[in-house]
């Protein structure tokens, strides 16, 4: 007799039973799940376990930290790659590199006979990773093991996408080798820690590598701390690059905070194919309404936008509206400006209430008048508005009934004001927001709710710090009293009840459980134990 059990079944049967395991949580498919689910799908049988391993193991993480002391583990673990043992030499895409804040070759104080593991091991176990295809990489001291790694990342035949964060930069000034990589199509460099001068030779040697015929798909840049606001950095990027009559662009994604670019000749034609469009003008530039403009009259349609500093909205509003298949959108800013007669208002508190107000309309004109006609397609909506302590959500409940009508959103973020959540009688607002998304928007599984912590530190007099704790704490409280008494629901989820969705207020994260009478009740997530690999 044939034997009939789970490790007969074909792959595609395998995967659509892991498909109704991802559903339940809220995810779309296998390729999102968590590391938790992904370990227990591996248990079930061989086959499961074949299906799960490719993605279970397709992330690497290596860390090395001056307060881990298991050394002896870190050598085992870089031996078992180098050996062809490790399941991460096979199905590893993603590389991940922390903090190197020391001197791997030197032992450690906790184990002064052995050192942490030598360059050589390092090397070959990179080396030996031979499917890595993306890098993330945080630079923030130099040590050997910098030339180490970047020697190893060369040899590394499928690196496609390297993003880089010099956030704390303390090493040479010389610049990143990044002309070295010919075959990077997604680059990200990000960070405050380089200079200007090293900021520069990067933005050059970009310039040389689509020069020499690199195809460049994703590019995001963050400016360095001394940048002076009037580079374009995209004419530098562009500039002598090939006419897109000889040479078709490429770029899809586009990233820049800090800086200024002019969308001129040189620049609007490498545009053309973007999709996704991340914004954030350096102070003193100039308006980012002829940009829109400019993108409507080429006909660019972006599938993802966001964008801070937002100055001109009745242009982005007529961009909106000028197609369809917007699915991702995000708008983030520290003064919402408008045309208006503020200036004729006497005192502050006439004209902060009038900019709240301002602020308020402009956000529901903007869903009414251009979200609303991409409401098949969007599924993720960011609205914040945390620069002030005094301005209140943009989030009211007439832009929640708007909201209402995009079906298919799955991801909603909305700030909330600092004072408001002190008020006692204002946190019933917060809840019935809360709950109307969760009843209105039956395929929601994220919300994200921000509120500003420095606006309490803002102005605060010296020695008052028991006086801020106490703040915050009643702030935290009132958090975990309104989060904790929602409930609605469970109509549209098809049975789905245990962390079926999520709320994010600040950093702390709260899941869906199976409340009394069907409904579903939210609860403070508890952060489980992390097992660094190294």
């Amino acid at each position: 007799m044939s034997y009939t059990g789970l490790n007969s079944l074909a792959l595609e049967l395998v995967q659509e039973i892991i498909s109704y395991a991802s559903a339940p949580t809220g995810y779309a498919s296998i390729e999102t799940l968590p590391k938790k689910n992904l370990s227990y799908i591996r248990l079930v049988s061989q086959t499961f376990k074949h299906v799960a391993d490719p993605i279970f193991f397709s992330e690497i993480k290596l860390y090395c930290r001056k307060d881990y002391g298991r050394f002896s583990s870190n050598q085992q673990f870089l031996k078992s790659i180098t050996d062809g043992t490790s399941p991460f030499c096979r199905y590893a895409k993603v590389l991940r590199i922390g903090c190197v804040s020391q001197d791997l070759n030197k032992p450690h104080k906790s184990n002064l006979k052995t050192p942490v593991c030598t360059d050589n091991a390092l090397m070959r176990a990179l080396v030996s990773l031979k499917n890595v295809r993306t890098v993330h990489w945080e630079l923030h001291v130099f040590t050997a093991t910098y030339t180490t790694i970047i020697s190893a990342l060369k040899e590394l035949a499928h690196l496609q996408a390297l993003h880089l964060n010099f956030a704390g930069w303390k090493g040479p000034k010389d610049p990143f080798p990044l002309k070295d990589f010919k075959n990077l199509r997604d680059i990200t460099v990000g960070g405050c820690g380089l200079s200007n001068a090293h900021g520069f030779h990067i933005v050059r040697q970009i310039h040389e590598m689509l020069i020499g015929g690199a195809t460049l798909t994703s590019l995001s840049l963050e400016a360095p701390r001394d940048h002076t606001p009037h580079n374009h950095v995209l004419s530098e990027i562009f500039q002598d690059f090939p006419s897109p009559r000889l040479s078709a662009p490429t770029l899809r994604r586009l990233r820049l905070h800090g800086y200024t670019f002019a969308h001129d000749a040189v620049t609007l034609p490498q545009m053309c194919s973007l999709r996704a469009l991340d914004l954030s003008l350096a102070d003193g530039a100039k308006a980012n309404g002829p940009l829109w403009g400019a993108l409507r009259t080429s006909s660019v349609r972006l599938t993802e936008i966001s964008i801070q500093n937002s100055d001109d909205t009745e242009a982005l509003i007529q961009y909106l509206q000028s197609y369809r298949g917007l699915e991702q959108f995000a708008i983030s800013t520290l003064r919402w400006k408008y045309k208006g007669d503020a200036k004729s208002l006497q005192n502050e508190a006439e004209r902060e209430d009038y900019e709240i107000e301002k602020a308020q309309q402009i956000s529901y004109e903007l869903l009414r008048n251009a979200l609303l006609l991409h409401k098949g397609s969007l599924v993720s909506y960011l609205g914040f508005n945390a620069a002030w302590i005094y301005a209140p959500s943009c989030m009211t409940d007439e832009t929640m009934l708007l909201l209402a009508e995009c079906t298919n959103l799955r991801t909603l973020g909305f700030s909330w004001s600092t004072l408001d959540l002190l008020n006692v009688k204002k946190l019933p607002g917060l809840i019935r927001l809360i709950e109307t998304a969760f009843k209105a928007l039956p395929h929601i599984a994220s919300i994200q709710i921000q509120y500003s912590e420095n606006r309490i530190l803002q102005g605060a007099p010296q020695g008052s710090h028991t006086v801020i704790m106490r703040k915050l704490h009643r702030i935290h409280k009132s958090a975990d009293d309104i989060l904790e008494s929602v409930r609605f629901a469970d109509s549209g989820r098809g049975g789905r009840l245990e962390e079926c969705c999520e709320v994010f207020f600040g950093r702390v994260q709260y899941v869906s459980y199976a409340a009394k009478k069907g409904l579903l009740g939210l609860r403070k997530k508890t952060t489980g134990y992390q097992m660094w690999l190294w």
